[in-house]
């Protein structure tokens, strides 16, 4: 009998070790055969890019003080205008009435090396920063209060780089990992990527938002106390806003004629909600007064107001939001100024840019900086537009003087120009835009990652999905995407064909249906922006060859978990059973 049994329990060890190869030999092929089982119908795997396109730098403005600032789509930076604090960073203090190229670190005069690489700029009263694609932050002019970041009050005719908070002079460590710059009036400010805001110069209002003010010149970042999830930021004067990403805003600092927007006149020396506004996508601090855009193209203003820079309708301070008028508006009744992709404000003044690329501006006009054909001193409390000037994608405010970036490349300026701020090669005021001596920029909108994706393949279906396309003058949502499908490859370019979907999309994803089996199909995305400007997305494809989808995404998904466990039960059954 024992022997009976022992022979009995052999074979069924031998049974049970044979259904386990077989089990572990089942899952294995399932997990290694899954992949080849469906198929995206693209000739390379999806998370390749096929030709995708580089990041490329937007070109960007800045008008300070009596200084300018561009920044180029190559990355380059120029200046001009005063120069008497070293704001034009190319190694001198002598005025420029036209560009000049911002030098790099140690870079020497009519030699170079210049920056480069920049992706953002920014120009305060009397100083200048830049952002560069690696996340690292470079500043250059008056330094007496720190605002340079470098750990020193000595002002720099070339860009030094801003060190990180603890950082010690020529030594480091640096900044990093910052996403966005502002310079303000004596202070600057930087978003880090993580959310967090950091400031330095200046700190006589509490701006710094570190919970104190004081005389002292902070040279070396200091981290805004309790902000955390800012998307955005602007540097005022004496005062600081932050955005965050739920669409609220924040500020801090002086809040002289409330230009805090918290309802009262106090000084705050760290962050405190605005009131009375959702859903903001853009902000900006002037000298004295503040505004807010909103995802629906509304313009809030609050603040100084006894100009009409806050576009009222009225010269009545404000310590909470209020709405921007149309031209032809009646305060508290409307109608109010729609459409706004763009805003700025300085000094005495404010403006707006609106989706169809026509410029806007209010407040004082004592220079011709509202760029109407006169000067005058009067309190203009509703926008005006600004005459023959169309196509701008980007704007910007300085002291009593103008700019604005065209479509075409060109940049445009007017008002105030007794230090050449206009670029114009003159110091003549002008109450029309005179276009700057800056050569033409590209300001085409992006496609920040050009592929097309294919998954969910059928045989006589896909779905494609692509990156949203970006641009100076149309909102994301504003984009039109147009899908075109043939059998055969297409040139290169936009197609001018017909394509599939009969209405313009505003979504980055489709589904073609009705594909033949069998047959390779190739697939162009265009986008369309509001200058009716097209760009062609990588050519994707689905070839016949490929096996056209014999399991979906979710049953391969399935397979390879049901595998796993498969290997578990068996490797388990292995170890546990009985001798």
């Amino acid at each position: 009998m024992n022997e009976h049994t022992d022979s009995i329990g052999g074979g069924r060890g031998d049974r049970n070790s044979k259904i386990l190869i077989v089990t572990l030999a089942i899952a294995f092929m399932m997990v290694f055969s899954a992949p080849f089982l469906f198929t995206d119908g693209n000739v390379t795997d999806t998370d390749t890019a096929l030709g995708a396109s580089a990041d490329q730098t937007y070109p960007m403005i800045s008008a300070g003080n009596n200084h300018t600032l561009a920044l180029k789509d190559d990355g380059t930076v120029w200046a001009w205008g005063s120069n008497v604090n070293r704001q034009l960073g190319d190694g001198t203090t002598t005025q420029r009435e036209t560009p000049v190229q911002v030098l790099a670190p140690g870079g020497a005069v009519g030699v170079g090396p210049y920056l480069t690489d920049v992706i953002a700029i920014s120009a305060g009263f009397n100083h200048s920063m830049a952002l560069k694609a690696d996340g690292t932050v470079y500043a250059w002019g008056y330094n007496g209060d720190g605002r340079l970041g470098d750990g020193t009050t000595t002002n720099s005719n070339i860009p030094v780089q801003v060190l990180a908070p603890g950082g010690a002079a020529g030594v480091g460590p640096y900044l990093t990992d910052v996403i966005a710059i502002s310079a303000g009036r004596d202070h600057s400010m930087a978003l880090n990527g993580d959310g967090t805001v950091y400031t330095w110069g200046r700190n006589d209002y509490g701006h710094l938002g570190i919970g104190s003010s004081d005389t002292s010149a902070h040279s070396t970042p200091v981290q805004v106390s309790g902000l955390t999830g800012a998307v955005a930021i602007s540097a005022g004067g004496f005062h600081s806003m932050a955005l965050k990403a739920d669409g609220d805003v924040y500020a801090w600092g002086r809040n002289g004629n409330g230009r805090l927007g918290d309802g009262t006149t106090t000084q705050r020396e760290t962050p405190v909600l605005v009131s009375d506004l959702t859903g903001v996508i853009a902000i900006y601090a002037g000298t004295h007064h503040s505004m807010a855009l909103n995802a629906n193209g509304d313009l809030y203003a609050w603040g100084y107001n006894g100009d009409g820079r806050l576009g009222d309708g009225t010269t009545t301070q404000r310590e909470t939001p209020v709405q921007v008028l149309a031209p032809d508006g009646i305060a508290s009744v409307g109608p109010y100024l729609t459409d706004v992709i763009a805003i700025s404000a300085d000094y005495s003044h404010s403006m707006a840019s609106k989706a169809d690329g026509t410029v806007y501006a209010w407040g004082s006009n004592g220079n011709g900086h509202l760029g109407i054909g006169s000067s005058d001193t009067d309190a203009h409390n509703t926008p005006v537009q600004v005459p023959g000037l169309t196509g701008a994608v980007a704007i910007s405010a300085g002291y009593n003087y103008s700019m604005a970036l065209k479509a075409d490349g060109t940049v445009y300026a007017w008002g105030y120009n007794s230090y050449g701020q206009l670029g114009d090669g003159t110091t003549t005021q002008c109450e029309t835009p005179v276009q700057t001596g800056l050569t033409k920029m590209d300001v085409r909108f992006r496609t920040p990652n050009g592929t097309v994706y294919v998954s969910g393949v059928t045989e006589n279906s896909v779905m494609l999905n692509w990156a949203p396309a970006t641009s100076l003058l149309t909102l994301p949502e504003q984009m039109k995407y147009y899908v075109y499908v043939s059998t055969s490859k297409f040139p290169s370019g936009p197609p001018s064909g017909t394509p599939v979907n009969s209405e313009a999309l505003s979504d980055t994803f489709f589904e073609v249906t009705g594909l033949t089996a069998g047959t390779d199909h190739y697939f162009v995305v265009v986008v369309e922006d509001l200058a009716g400007d097209r760009i062609a997305y990588s050519q994707a494809e689905k070839m016949a060859s490929s096996g056209d989808g014999i399991l979906s995404p979710t049953v391969v998904m399935v397979i390879a978990v049901a595998a796993i466990v498969a290997i578990f039960i068996a490797v388990a059954f292995l170890f546990f059973r009985k001798p």
